[in-house]
């Protein structure tokens, strides 16, 4: 029978157990409160802005972990996706 040991305490330990739910929990509620925001400034319905937000280059950069677009304010990535989608 093959076993197999984790030292705890490395970082790859730490993550194992404890992952950093940040990135995805912030992106979520980033891309939950444009497709509202759309939904009530443009009187759409919640398929078409999330079309909108899915389709758009901001939710690529949103998306790009490395980039850390999901740091900034969920009203600063609206307006770019606003300024992008010609709104």
């Amino acid at each position: 029978m093959q076993s197999r040991q984790i030292m705890l305490g490395t970082p790859t330990a730490v993550a194992l157990i404890q992952p950093d739910n940040t990135f995805i929990s912030k992106t979520e509620d980033i891309i939950t409160n444009m497709g509202v925001a759309l939904v009530n400034n443009f009187k759409m319905d919640i398929i078409e802005a999330m079309k909108i937000i899915y389709n758009s280059e901001t939710f690529l950069s949103l998306t790009n972990k490395e980039i850390r677009l999901f740091e900034k304010s969920w009203t600063e990535i609206y307006e770019m996706l606003k300024k992008e989608s010609g709104m």
